[in-house]
């Protein structure tokens, strides 16, 4: 036993040592882990820089102090040839940008926590206009700077999140169109921060004049075109009608031809808020009329549909549960004819009082029967708790517990 112990040891310590000098091998051969240098490795493709401005290369570490006399897009290069990724070369390059606006929300933060949490927020330094003005330039800077280091925007993995009004327009008039929205953006967050929830008459109406203003700033950069396609992605109008027309499910065609009508009428209206309905009975006939002109029959009976409230509720419902698209139209037709027949049993002079009770609770029962089986349970209490039936129609609310 004690031969086999000793042979054991032996075993094991020649592994060990073994292992050690490989562990030292491997150490002699790999790179500094000094935080501090950044070494030269093979890029990482023949055409990793391609995009980024040439820079003097050398092959000596690079420390972090060097790194940042480098111009923006000499730091791409470099850290580049040293095998870094865009994403971590874009938060070295942003970094002097990047501490400045932590900077800016921490004495606002600082500021925010020391309100009452009992009361809401007033508008003071740290919802002020300054403040948001400083942070909007402080964004745009970031995205100006990135933009001259890297070049022109490859993927989204280079700069993380462009917001779609910008993209929509040249890259060469997205820094303008970022400035004028960035100003804008802080003003009418001034006007709603000091409002404190209850915007008043001269509230809206500054709200309507700064939005002319910023419009006719953005057409002296941007052709009818592009204004267009911008106001297709993020205007209210364009929000308002993807709302509208979620039960339509209209193609890209359909949304864009619909969308013009709608702002042209919109622009008939001036007083009408942006993106709400149109209030002028005459004006909303003609712009109903110029939207069956351009769908076929079908499609405007579809578009018809969707503008119903009920309709639009319940085809959120069946989405939700999995259901087919199908299932909410024939869901709306039954209830529909359901609420006709309640109300001729209601209004039947020559039933009586009991008859009625019980021809009504029949009716009920029957709607109760096909709504469950037709959208389940989950998906039948569902629709009874968002249900606000008008007069005259089937109550889902007393239909069963």
């Amino acid at each position: 036993m004690k031969a086999f112990l000793v042979i054991v040891l032996l075993v094991s310590l020649g592994f060990n040592l073994y292992l050690a000098r490989g562990w030292e091998a491997q150490r002699s051969a790999a790179p500094s882990s000094d935080p501090h240098l950044l070494h030269h490795t093979t890029p990482a493709g023949p055409n990793a820089a391609a995009q980024a401005p040439a820079a003097e290369t050398t092959d000596a570490p690079l420390s972090w102090e060097k790194l940042r006399e480098l111009s923006p897009g000499s730091q791409v290069v470099r850290l580049r040839e040293a095998g870094w990724p865009d994403r971590l070369i874009e938060s070295v390059v942003a970094h002097p940008v990047d501490q400045r606006i932590a900077d800016l929300s921490r004495r606002s933060m600082a500021l925010r926590s020391l309100q009452r949490y009992w009361e809401m927020p007033s508008p003071d330094e740290a919802f002020s206009h300054d403040y948001l003005a400083r942070y909007q330039r402080l964004q745009a800077e970031r995205e100006q700077l990135l933009e001259a280091a890297f070049g022109e925007r490859q993927s989204p993995s280079v700069f993380g999140f462009q917001p779609p009004e910008i993209l929509a327009v040249p890259a060469e008039k997205r820094s303008a169109v970022r400035e004028i929205l960035s100003d804008y953006a802080a003003v009418t967050a001034r006007i709603h921060a000091e409002a404190g929830g209850m915007l008043l008459a001269e509230d809206r109406e500054k709200l309507r004049e700064l939005e002319q203003q910023r419009r006719r700033d953005l057409q002296e950069v941007l052709t009818p075109e592009e204004l267009f396609e911008m106001d297709l992605r993020t205007s209210p109008t364009s929000m308002a009608l993807r709302w509208e027309l979620q039960a339509f499910s209209p193609t890209e065609e359909e949304f864009r031809e619909i969308f013009q009508i709608r702002q042209v009428f919109e622009e008939l209206a001036p007083q009408n808020r942006p993106g709400a309905p149109i209030a002028d009975p005459d004006l909303r006939a003609e712009m109903d009329r110029q939207i069956r002109e351009l769908l076929d029959e079908e499609r405007y009976r579809d578009y018809q549909l969707a503008q119903d409230p009920r309709f639009q509720s319940l085809t959120l419902l069946t989405r939700r549960l999995g259901l087919p698209a199908e299932t909410a139209r024939q869901i709306h037709f039954y209830r529909e004819s359901h609420d006709q027949a309640l109300a001729a049993v209601r209004e039947d002079p020559a039933l009586d009082d009991e008859e009625r009770s019980l021809r009504i609770e029949a009716l009920e029962q029957e709607a109760r029967e096909v709504l469950t089986d037709a959208l389940g349970e989950r998906g039948y209490q569902a629709l009874r708790s968002q249900q606000r039936a008008p007069a005259g129609a089937v109550n889902i609310q007393r239909l069963g517990p």
